[in-house]
This record gives structure tokens, sequence and C-alpha cells, in this order.
């Protein structure tokens, strides 16, 4: 039998366990609750939110104070991850996106004003290829990023939702 101190009343008692501290049950829980508010007190002021930046009494890993600003935490997440997949892709496409290789390629075949007739696999490859056979203002870059050569030629094809018999002489070769 050992003699110990209670930590919370101070009063001496007699015990054969080793492992209790506290003198009655009464004890032992007043130091826990006391023990648990230390605990959270300490995480309080440790921890701030990093969306709104309140102060927090944090539970597990949580990086927010709210269920609000764990959304927006996500959201911002999701964003980030999305725009540097859009780049990704964009540098990929952009690198490929004017060449016959390009994986949405169709078939074409345009009758020029001249006469001739161009069959080739990729409008924009053969819009930037053959960038002579239109004039300063068809070449010019439209709202949508591409030239209105390349948009006005692409209503030439039949299977366009709202196709166009002919544009500047340009017509649909069969």
């Amino acid at each position: 039998m050992s003699v110990k101190v209670c930590p919370v009343c101070q009063k001496t008692f007699r015990t054969a366990n080793g492992h209790k501290v506290c003198c009655s049950p009464e004890c032992a829980h007043r130091r826990r609750s006391e023990n648990m508010l230390n605990r959270w007190r300490d995480q309080d002021t440790k921890n701030i939110c990093v969306i709104c930046k309140k102060k927090f009494t944090r539970t597990g890993n949580a990086k927010t104070c709210s269920r609000r600003c764990a959304i927006k935490l996500r959201q911002n997440y999701l964003e980030k991850v999305k725009n540097e997949m859009s780049a990704a892709a964009h540098a990929f496409l952009s690198s490929v996106a004017k060449t016959e290789q390009y994986p949405a390629c169709k078939t074409w075949s345009l009758r020029s004003p001249a006469g001739e007739v161009y069959k080739f696999k990729n409008l924009a490859f053969f819009v930037a290829k053959f960038s002579e056979l239109f004039t300063h203002d068809e070449r010019k870059i439209t709202a949508s990023g591409q030239p209105l050569a390349q948009v006005m030629l692409g209503r030439l094809r039949p299977s366009n939702k709202h196709p166009s018999r002919s544009w500047h002489g340009w017509t649909w070769c069969d």
C-alpha cells in the first residue's frame, strides 16, 4: 500500500492501486473536467479558421470553424485543382489543336471562291496553314478565340445545327 496526496483536494489517502491518482470518484471527475477545459482553452487560442480567421475550438484535424467555412475551403481547393487541370489540358490541346493529329478532327471538303477544292482533317490547322487565302479581317480573332474564317467556314458543314450555304464565296463540297 502506498500513500498519495490527492491533486484536487490535497487530502492524503492510501491505495493499493499504483495508477490511482485521486482520493475519490468525485475528485477524479473534477480533475478530468478541469483537464478537458484546460485542453480546450489551449486549443482555442491556437486555432484560427483558414477561411474567416476566427478563433475556434478544434476537433480532430479541422482547419475551419464551421461547416460553411469547410464548404468554402473545399470549393477553393476544387477551383484550384480545376484551374491547374485546365491549364495542363489547354497546354496540351494548344500543342496539337492546329495539327492533323488533334483527336477531335473532322474531315472537311471546301470549295474556295476561286473554285479550288480543299480536302483536309482539321479546320483550325487549315485556316492557320493557308492564311493567305483569307483577308486580314477574316483572320481577326473573334470573342470565341478563333479566327473569323474558322468560325464562318465551320458553319458551312452540313452537320452544323444551322448550316450556311456559303460564306464569301466558300462552299461545302461533297
